[in-house]
Protein backbone atom coordinates (compact mmCIF):
# COMPACT_ATOMS: atom_id res chain seq x y z
CA UNK A 1 0.00 0.00 0.00
CA UNK A 2 0.97 3.57 -1.37
CA UNK A 3 1.95 5.79 2.42
CA UNK A 4 0.53 9.36 2.10
CA UNK A 5 4.48 10.61 1.91
CA UNK A 6 4.91 8.36 -1.21
CA UNK A 7 1.98 9.78 -2.78
CA UNK A 8 2.98 13.41 -1.92
CA UNK A 9 7.01 14.09 -2.62
CA UNK A 10 6.33 17.58 -0.93
CA UNK A 11 4.97 16.04 2.42
CA UNK A 12 8.15 13.66 2.51
CA UNK A 13 10.73 16.59 1.99
CA UNK A 14 9.04 18.42 4.65
CA UNK A 15 8.76 15.55 6.96
CA UNK A 16 13.23 15.05 6.09
CA UNK A 17 13.77 18.99 6.92
CA UNK A 18 12.13 18.60 10.01
CA UNK A 19 14.22 15.26 11.11
CA UNK A 20 17.60 16.91 9.56
CA UNK A 21 17.05 20.52 11.47
CA UNK A 22 16.51 18.11 15.01
CA UNK A 23 19.49 16.11 13.54
CA UNK A 24 21.81 19.57 13.28
CA UNK A 25 20.32 20.91 16.81
CA UNK A 26 21.55 17.67 18.68
CA UNK A 27 24.95 17.62 16.38
CA UNK A 28 25.94 20.96 17.20
CA UNK A 29 29.15 21.25 19.68
CA UNK A 30 26.66 24.36 21.54
CA UNK A 31 29.96 25.22 23.43
CA UNK A 32 31.91 26.09 20.53
CA UNK A 33 29.33 28.72 19.48
CA UNK A 34 31.24 30.95 21.79
CA UNK A 35 33.82 31.31 19.23
CA UNK A 36 32.40 33.38 16.89
CA UNK A 37 30.62 35.70 20.08
CA UNK A 38 34.18 35.87 21.89
CA UNK A 39 35.93 36.51 19.06
CA UNK A 40 33.86 39.15 17.57
CA UNK A 41 33.42 40.72 20.95
CA UNK A 42 37.03 41.33 21.23
CA UNK A 43 38.16 42.49 18.25
CA UNK A 44 35.38 45.44 18.95
CA UNK A 45 36.81 45.95 22.46
CA UNK A 46 40.59 46.14 20.84
CA UNK A 47 39.40 48.86 18.66
CA UNK A 48 37.31 50.80 20.67
CA UNK A 49 39.63 50.84 23.77
CA UNK A 50 42.97 51.00 21.62
CA UNK A 51 41.18 53.50 18.49
CA UNK A 52 44.82 51.70 15.30
CA UNK A 53 44.90 53.79 12.83
CA UNK A 54 43.05 53.04 10.10
CA UNK A 55 44.33 54.17 6.78
CA UNK A 56 43.03 53.01 3.01
CA UNK A 57 46.33 51.24 3.22
CA UNK A 58 45.49 49.27 5.94
CA UNK A 59 42.21 48.38 4.98
CA UNK A 60 42.94 47.73 1.49
CA UNK A 61 45.55 44.92 3.13
CA UNK A 62 42.91 43.45 4.98
CA UNK A 63 40.49 42.96 1.66
CA UNK A 64 43.55 41.77 0.14
CA UNK A 65 43.72 39.13 2.80
CA UNK A 66 40.38 38.39 2.63
CA UNK A 67 41.13 37.71 -1.13
CA UNK A 68 43.64 35.10 -0.46
CA UNK A 69 41.87 33.22 2.72
CA UNK A 70 38.29 33.12 0.40
CA UNK A 71 40.10 32.45 -2.48
CA UNK A 72 42.31 29.08 -0.67
CA UNK A 73 39.47 27.75 0.62
CA UNK A 74 37.74 27.78 -2.54
CA UNK A 75 40.69 26.34 -4.36
CA UNK A 76 41.25 23.95 -1.72
CA UNK A 77 37.50 22.33 -1.67
CA UNK A 78 37.65 22.48 -5.50
CA UNK A 79 41.12 20.23 -5.65
CA UNK A 80 39.51 17.81 -3.12
CA UNK A 81 35.96 17.05 -5.45
CA UNK A 82 38.26 17.00 -8.34
CA UNK A 83 40.18 13.96 -6.82
CA UNK A 84 37.45 12.38 -4.62
CA UNK A 85 34.23 13.78 -6.75
CA UNK A 86 32.41 14.02 -3.74
CA UNK A 87 29.30 15.98 -4.13
CA UNK A 88 29.81 17.88 -0.53
CA UNK A 89 33.59 19.30 -1.93
CA UNK A 90 32.04 20.22 -5.06
CA UNK A 91 29.35 22.49 -2.85
CA UNK A 92 31.65 23.69 -0.22
CA UNK A 93 33.71 24.86 -3.20
CA UNK A 94 30.63 27.15 -4.66
CA UNK A 95 30.28 28.22 -1.01
CA UNK A 96 33.84 29.29 -0.94
CA UNK A 97 33.43 30.92 -4.54
CA UNK A 98 30.73 33.17 -3.66
CA UNK A 99 32.56 34.64 -0.93
CA UNK A 100 35.84 34.74 -2.71
CA UNK A 101 33.77 36.83 -5.88
CA UNK A 102 32.49 38.76 -2.98
CA UNK A 103 35.66 40.04 -1.72
CA UNK A 104 36.78 40.48 -5.49
CA UNK A 105 34.48 43.03 -5.24
CA UNK A 106 33.25 43.45 -9.19
CA UNK A 107 29.26 44.59 -10.16
CA UNK A 108 26.69 41.65 -8.77
CA UNK A 109 28.55 40.65 -5.99
CA UNK A 110 26.43 41.84 -3.42
CA UNK A 111 23.46 39.96 -5.08
CA UNK A 112 25.12 37.19 -5.41
CA UNK A 113 26.39 36.88 -1.73
CA UNK A 114 22.41 37.31 -0.10
CA UNK A 115 20.94 34.95 -2.80
CA UNK A 116 23.54 31.72 -3.21
CA UNK A 117 24.48 30.71 0.43
CA UNK A 118 20.17 30.77 0.70
CA UNK A 119 20.23 28.71 -2.13
CA UNK A 120 23.01 26.31 -1.47
CA UNK A 121 21.06 25.78 1.98
CA UNK A 122 17.88 24.74 -0.35
CA UNK A 123 20.46 22.22 -2.48
CA UNK A 124 21.43 20.77 0.95
CA UNK A 125 18.32 20.14 2.11
CA UNK A 126 16.78 18.81 -1.27
CA UNK A 127 20.37 16.51 -1.78
CA UNK A 128 20.93 15.76 1.98
CA UNK A 129 21.62 11.75 1.23
CA UNK A 130 23.77 12.88 -1.27
CA UNK A 131 25.59 15.17 1.03
CA UNK A 132 24.76 13.41 4.08
CA UNK A 133 28.53 11.89 4.74
CA UNK A 134 29.58 14.97 5.70
CA UNK A 135 26.21 17.10 6.43
CA UNK A 136 25.83 14.24 9.30
CA UNK A 137 29.64 15.03 11.07
CA UNK A 138 29.26 17.22 13.75
CA UNK A 139 32.86 19.05 13.30
CA UNK A 140 30.98 20.02 9.97
CA UNK A 141 27.52 20.45 11.04
CA UNK A 142 29.22 22.99 13.94
CA UNK A 143 31.81 24.65 11.59
CA UNK A 144 28.97 26.20 9.08
CA UNK A 145 27.37 27.20 11.94
CA UNK A 146 30.41 28.90 13.37
CA UNK A 147 30.65 30.77 9.84
CA UNK A 148 27.13 31.87 9.58
CA UNK A 149 27.18 33.38 13.28
CA UNK A 150 30.69 35.27 12.27
CA UNK A 151 28.56 36.38 8.89
CA UNK A 152 25.44 37.16 10.86
CA UNK A 153 27.60 39.46 13.12
CA UNK A 154 29.65 41.02 10.16
CA UNK A 155 26.47 41.95 8.55
CA UNK A 156 25.27 43.55 11.68
CA UNK A 157 27.71 45.62 11.72
CA UNK A 158 27.91 46.74 7.85
CA UNK A 159 24.56 47.72 8.95
CA UNK A 160 25.35 50.26 11.73
CA UNK A 161 23.47 47.60 14.58
CA UNK A 162 26.43 48.47 16.82
CA UNK A 163 25.92 52.47 16.21
CA UNK A 164 24.86 52.42 19.89
CA UNK A 165 28.95 51.98 21.16
CA UNK A 166 30.96 54.99 21.11
CA UNK A 167 32.04 56.37 17.84
CA UNK A 168 30.98 53.54 16.12
CA UNK A 169 31.41 54.91 12.64
CA UNK A 170 35.03 55.68 13.23
CA UNK A 171 35.82 51.81 14.32
CA UNK A 172 33.50 49.88 12.68
CA UNK A 173 34.95 49.45 9.05
CA UNK A 174 38.33 48.25 10.73
CA UNK A 175 36.57 45.67 12.87
CA UNK A 176 34.64 44.31 10.10
CA UNK A 177 37.19 43.30 7.65
CA UNK A 178 39.56 41.72 10.56
CA UNK A 179 36.57 39.47 11.84
CA UNK A 180 35.85 38.82 8.29
CA UNK A 181 39.09 37.58 7.68
CA UNK A 182 38.94 35.83 11.05
CA UNK A 183 35.28 34.45 9.31
CA UNK A 184 36.86 32.97 5.92
CA UNK A 185 39.50 30.85 8.03
CA UNK A 186 36.26 28.77 8.84
CA UNK A 187 36.09 28.23 5.08
CA UNK A 188 39.80 27.00 5.40
CA UNK A 189 38.77 24.98 8.03
CA UNK A 190 36.49 23.44 6.51
CA UNK A 191 38.02 22.87 3.50
CA UNK A 192 40.90 21.09 5.43
CA UNK A 193 39.67 19.45 8.10
CA UNK A 194 36.31 18.14 7.00
CA UNK A 195 35.58 14.31 7.68
CA UNK A 196 32.76 12.34 6.04
CA UNK A 197 30.90 10.32 9.12
CA UNK A 198 32.80 6.91 9.56
CA UNK A 199 30.63 6.18 13.19
CA UNK A 200 27.62 3.68 13.07
CA UNK A 201 23.45 4.42 11.78
CA UNK A 202 23.13 3.94 15.68
CA UNK A 203 25.68 6.49 16.73
CA UNK A 204 24.73 9.54 18.81
CA UNK A 205 23.52 11.85 17.90
CA UNK A 206 21.25 8.77 15.77
CA UNK A 207 20.97 10.23 12.23
CA UNK A 208 17.75 11.14 10.68
CA UNK A 209 15.23 8.25 9.84
CA UNK A 210 15.46 8.65 6.18
CA UNK A 211 18.95 7.62 5.93
CA UNK A 212 18.89 4.67 8.40
CA UNK A 213 19.26 2.42 5.10
CA UNK A 214 21.98 4.77 3.90
CA UNK A 215 25.34 3.72 4.43
CA UNK A 216 27.67 6.64 5.92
Amino acid sequence: MTSPEQLNPHRRRLGQLAQILVFDLRAIYWWALLIPVIISAGIVWFFVTYRPTMTETWLTCWENVAVVVTGLGAAIAAVRWFIQRRPYWGWLAILAGVFFCRELHFSGTNVLVYTAPPLLLLVAWLQFKQLSDYLTSQAVVTMLVILGIFYTITQGMDAHLLEFIPDERLWEKGAEEVLEVIAHTTLVCLAIFSRPRRKAPDAKPAIPQFLRNTSL
